[in-house]
């Protein structure tokens, strides 16, 4: 790929050294001893002179020595240091002159050892918030400058992250230094992979060169150029045999040479595919989060697995929407000594920069063989700025976690291993309007309880009518910044349905076409008791009734089986209306396609041609057994003084046969158009993008926002902008306002300035071309879990399709109130 990153040129006098080696010996008095060994050009003269310094953080320590047969050593004893570790990145200036030049590196003292199946540095336990990491850029590649570098350091830093793998190849030598500079524990990979000899051999094999004898002396050339170059790095904490190349002979030879040299453990995932399993750490890709309980309580059955430490190198595969489910592995990491933490798949969205702004991946260049989006999987975009995704990962790896217990009793836990929690303030913001700082006083991986008088403002919220929340902010003292935002749900208000008697009638606000609701909105302000200043219509989208999302990247699984085919493509069917007093109820029978008929394979799916298909039948027309998957909805509207209050009701029909039901419901919610001049949203919910999942990055709080705000701008457009727990919605058009309120329990809201239909055509951000307002309230959304290279969304966060759903929501409208 020819030269992409500097090059050195230098002419050395034979005096010169030629190449360092720094060791750290710890005592038992928590002293340190240092060894530096230093190599000379074979031509150097005997008893050159040489000096070695240690300096900075108090410390001075300066020794002399001469050259011996090419070579010179120096010890320093019994120094009182301050350890390095990502927390506290403490480090010393080495200093080496000869009579032509001064060597100047930065050093680290640390200790990595591993005590039964508990890795732990400096004597401490850690858990790893970690990131896989390319050196890439969307204009020039894997060439990258040191502003960009830096950058991408400090975006760790600022997201909570501690730890990097450097996918999957030592990475520029600078990035190292200021991984030592910041704070950041490295997993660095040496250059290896054979996924090119995977199609080499039939059945393929991924072990056709690592088996091989042959090729030992290639792979020990690769960890020799990886040692060498980085061993002087105190953010090195593993040294990894490469990725994804099968095993295990070669991976042995580097494994030995390893050992002769450094006491850092030694990583590789692939070996768990082999009879190894594993070298000093077991590693994997991707389990899902039961694989680690099982691990934890060490029952596991691998024996392996239950008698070393456990890493994720890789895991939550940050593609389109998502990650979700990360909570899930965490609560295990955090619950068992073993399990090390591990490295979201990963940091960066891969992709081609063109001149007008836009961006092109697989397949948009002419090549025949491509991964289509496959390499847009990254927490930030091109350009850095972080998607969802990236807060969701930040909130996961929050330095202290809050638990409400019950009563006046929460626990306080202190996530990180080096700092003590009085680097930490708990700024608590109660909806009652009450504010307090609080300090921290739990330790390193320590939980402790403290008590706070919650009943109190209960009450408070109770008499104004709100609902009681506990907003807490982290504020680390260290940087002033806040290092994560979560809250706490004490007691939840929501009104009931209005039974106020309208002043209009029904027929005046509301009417059906083909089944389908016009809802005269000056009326219906009229019916509030409010003015409307202009006639406008909110009618229904299409599909009316929404069982669908365009699928996201980690829906891979469940487009490439159909599954949301089937709903994509199914079939509305209105069956009949009835009046029943002040109330008209609408029956729509759904019918969905066979598996066969609704394949919707590969990443992308297959948009739908022409509008979904409505037809008027008579509500006593006779049903007869079609042997379908077949779902019935009854939709009723009744007329208030507060609103339009809808109330839908989902179910299996009498006819289907649930054992063609998929075993999950994607999402149930109604679809509303609005003109296009509606373009301001306020609503009381989760403040950003939000499903079962991935919520709790975002608190519940009212927002304003511009409809084109409201979706995530992913490189593939796709289902995105959900925002969950939301009380009410109101959106305006500068005259008029239209409000959805909750009734009973929140609903989930989405707000696109095109139709979820138009979306599922859409491949790159030009094609989100604004066609209207299109609201969608949801009772549900299924969550995203990770499936586009890992688990499907776990059971808990789906919805069994044979189930029956309520769905209620009000809608007023009223003159705008937002300047």
């Amino acid at each position: 790929n020819g030269i992409f990153r500097d090059v050195l040129l230098r002419i050395s006098e034979k005096n010169d050294v030629r190449d360092v080696s720094f060791k750290t010996i710890k005592n038992a008095d928590g002293s340190y001893d240092a060894v530096v060994r230093c190599e000379f050009y074979p031509d150097a003269d005997e008893n050159a002179p040489l000096t070695v310094t240690l300096a900075g953080n108090s410390l001075n320590e300066t020794q002399a020595a001469t050259v011996q047969n090419g070579r010179a050593e120096v010890l320093f004893r019994s120094l009182c240091v301050r350890e390095w570790n990502a927390e506290v990145p403490v480090l010393y200036d080495l200093l080496i002159e000869t009579e032509h030049a001064c060597i100047r590196e930065r050093a680290g003292f640390k200790t990595i050892t591993i005590e039964g199946s508990v890795f732990l540095i400096n004597g401490k336990k850690v858990k790893l918030h970690g990131v896989n990491h390319h050196d890439t850029g969307p204009k020039e590649g894997y060439t990258m400058t040191p502003e960009e570098l830096e950058r991408d350091v400090l975006l760790c830093k600022a997201f909570n992250m501690d730890t990097v793998r450097t996918s999957h190849y030592p990475p520029d030598p600078l990035f190292l230094e200021l991984c030592d500079e910041a704070g950041l524990y490295v997993v660095d990979d040496t250059d290896l992979e054979t996924h090119g000899t995977f199609y080499a051999k039939l059945p393929p094999d991924f072990d056709i060169i690592s088996n091989d004898p042959v090729w030992a002396g290639h792979y020990l050339d690769r960890v020799e150029r990886l040692y060498m170059r980085d061993k002087l790095h105190p953010c090195v904490i593993l040294w990894s045999l490469g990725n994804e190349a099968g095993g295990c002979y070669c991976q042995d030879r580097m494994a030995e040479w390893l050992k002769e040299r450094t006491d850092i453990p030694v990583h590789y995932e692939g070996a768990v595919r082999c009879a190894r399993r594993g070298y000093d750490v077991i590693s994997q890709m991707y389990p899902p989060a039961a694989v680690l309980h099982r691990v934890g309580e060490k029952c596991h059955e691998i024996p392996e697995f239950n008698e070393r430490p456990y890493f994720l190198c890789e895991y939550i595969h940050a593609m389109g929407v998502g990650p979700g489910g990360g909570e899930d592995y965490w609560k295990e990491i955090y619950n068992y000594d073993n399990l090390m933490g591990g490295c979201v798949w990963e940091m960066v969205d891969h992709a081609v920069l063109q001149p007008d702004g836009s961006y092109t991946y697989g397949g948009d260049h002419g090549e025949w063989i491509h991964d289509g989006n496959f390499c847009v999987d990254g927490l930030f975009y091109p350009d850095r700025t972080p998607s969802n995704g990236a807060w969701t990962v930040r909130h996961l790896y929050r330095p202290i976690r809050v638990r409400w217990l019950g009563d006046d009793r929460f626990e306080v836990f202190n996530t990180r291993s080096f700092s003590d929690g009085s680097r930490y303030g708990l700024r608590l913001r109660w909806s009652d309007g009450m504010e307090e700082t609080l300090d921290v006083e739990a330790g390193p991986l320590e939980r402790r309880v403290m008590e706070l008088p919650v009943q109190e403002h209960i009450d408070a919220c109770e008499a104004l009518g709100i609902e009681a929340l506990l907003t807490i902010d982290t504020i680390d003292y260290d940087t002033c910044d806040v290092a994560a935002t979560e809250q706490i749900l004490l007691r939840e208000y929501l009104p009931k349905a209005p039974e106020t008697p309208a002043g209009l009638l029904l027929s005046d606000v509301l009417q059906l076409k083909d089944g389908m609701p016009v809802i005269r909105l000056e009326k219906l302000a009229e019916a509030c008791g409010a003015e409307a200043p202009s006639e406008t219509a909110l009618t229904a989208s299409a599909p009316y009734t929404v069982l669908f999302r365009a699928p996201t990247d980690n829906d891979r699984g469940l487009t490439a089986k159909g599954k949301l085919g089937r709903y994509i493509s199914a079939i509305q069917t209105v069956q009949g209306v009835e009046q029943t007093g002040k109330e008209l109820r609408v029956v729509t029978r759904i019918e969905l396609e066979d598996e066969a008929g609704a394949d919707t394979s590969g990443v992308n799916v297959t948009p739908i041609d022409g509008p979904v298909k409505m037809e008027q039948k008579s509500v006593n027309e006779e049903q007869t057994s079609t042997g379908k998957a077949v779902l019935t909805e009854t939709t009723a509207y009744r007329l208030t003084g507060e609103g339009l209050l809808v109330t839908c009701v989902l179910q299996p029909a009498e006819d289907c046969d649930k054992a063609l039901l998929p075993k999950w419901l994607p999402r149930y919610g109604k679809a509303f158009a609005l003109p296009e001049q509606f373009g301001t949203v306020h609503y009381l919910a989760r403040c950003g993008e939000s499903y079962a999942d991935m919520k709790e990055q975002h608190p519940i709080q009212e927002a304003i926002e511009e409809v084109t705000w409201m979706t995530e701008p992913n490189l593939r457009p796709q289902e995105s902008g959900n925002r969950m727990d939301c009380r009410f919605a109101a959106l305006e058009d500068g005259a008029l306002r239209v409000t959805f309120t909750a009734v009973d329990r929140p609903f989930e809201l989405g707000i696109k300035p095109y139709t979820d239909t138009e979306l599922l055509a859409m491949r790159h951000r030009k094609d989100e071309v604004r066609t209207g307002t299109y609201v969608t309230l949801s009772a549900f959304q299924m969550g995203i879990g990770t499936g586009s290279c890992g688990p499907e969304t776990e059971d808990p966060y789906c919805y069994p399709a044979d189930a029956v759903y309520t769905l209620r929501f009000l809608i007023s409208a009223g003159p705008a109130k937002i300047n």
